[in-house]
């Protein structure tokens, strides 16, 4: 669990509790419980996976998923821990963002430049995954399943 403190307005410096606890837990069930093909993070839980993600990268260790799902994602915005993403994580990503939500506006586009070459996809929903009944949800999701598939190895039926 990660705690923030600090104003949601970008131009505010904001300080996480508990951030390295939460990287180190995610990092030892993934040990535990893994290997994973996909892992599927929301909101805050894309901030631990990007430093996760980045830290694996930065040891040289072997990265233990085949792909990153981020709905909604934020950049590391604490200064503190900001700098393991000085340089793009090399990590396959697909980015799933809201175009009516609040946070998109200067989080998402950091959280991108994050990444090399993530695939970014976007709903009219907000901060949330979309809703089944959102305009074309079927097909939304259809696309998400397809770019899993593909990192995988899975060849369409």
């Amino acid at each position: 669990e990660v705690h923030w403190r600090g104003d949601p307005d970008f131009v505010h410096r904001i300080e996480y509790r508990g951030f390295e606890a939460a990287v180190a837990k995610v990092r030892k069930q993934i040990a535990e419980k893994g290997p994973y093909d996909v892992i599927i993070g929301f909101s805050m839980a894309a901030t631990v996976l990007t430093a996760l993600a980045a830290e694996l990268l930065r040891e040289e260790a072997a990265v233990p998923w085949r792909l990153l799902v981020f709905f909604n994602g934020m950049w590391i915005r604490d200064e503190r821990h900001a700098a393991v993403c000085s340089t793009p994580v090399c990590v396959p990503c697909l980015q799933i963002y809201g175009r009516n939500d609040h946070f998109r506006a200067y989080q998402a586009d950091r959280l991108i430049r994050h990444f090399a070459d993530p695939i970014i996809i976007e709903h009219d929903g907000n901060h949330s995954f979309p809703a089944p009944d959102l305009e074309h949800a079927e097909e939304f999701y259809a696309e998400i399943v397809e770019s899993m598939r593909w990192h995988c190895g899975f060849q369409d039926p």
